[in-house]
């Protein structure tokens, strides 16, 4: 039931509509990490195609906004959208290695129905949200919040040399 119909009716509807969501101690922020350091950027569609992404904590605080809002569909993501290409140049700057390769466009199609949905490019605004409720997220760019989370969490001991993080061939005593 839309939002709308249901605020006819009597009830309050929000809909709240969230980008990829990232974060400290999150899977996909520590594979998408990962990925970047062994020099792969796993997303699907062209290099200019767009790619939103949510933090945690801005997520957290749009759920508390949203209990206050007009009925509606709200849209939660950074305030800028990145191109896959941009994404790759953050996330390599952040990392310390070269610009990552992207899979080939050929491997979409092969993907099936859910890669396929991967590979579309969504430029997502979250004007309506800030306008309505005043909402702004803590890391109002993939620049600042990406960096902050690799700063910030076991992610960035991920992202060290193996010798820095106390790995590597130990000397053995004589």
């Amino acid at each position: 039931m839309k939002p709308s119909r249901f605020a006819r009716r009597g009830g309050h509807g929000v809909v709240l509509r969230f980008a990829y969501f990232y974060g400290p101690n999150d899977r996909f922020t520590g594979d998408m990490f990962q990925y970047v350091a062994q020099g792969w950027l796993p997303l699907l569609g062209p290099p200019d195609a767009y790619f939103s992404t949510c933090n945690h904590d801005d997520a957290a605080t749009a759920v508390v906004t949203a209990l206050n809002l007009a009925s509606g569909i709200y849209n939660v993501v950074d305030n800028e959208p990145m191109t896959h290409r941009q994404f790759g140049e953050v996330m390599a700057a952040i990392v310390g290695v070269p610009m990552p390769k992207t899979p080939p466009q050929w491997l979409v199609p092969l993907t099936g129905g859910l890669g396929e949905t991967m590979a579309r490019s969504l430029r997502i605004s979250n004007a309506k949200l800030r306008q309505m409720g005043g909402w702004a997220p803590k890391y109002a760019t993939s620049r600042e919040g990406w960096a902050a989370v690799c700063q910030s969490s076991s992610i960035g001991a991920i992202m060290r040399p193996p010798h820095a993080r106390g790995g590597g061939r130990k000397e053995q005593a004589s």
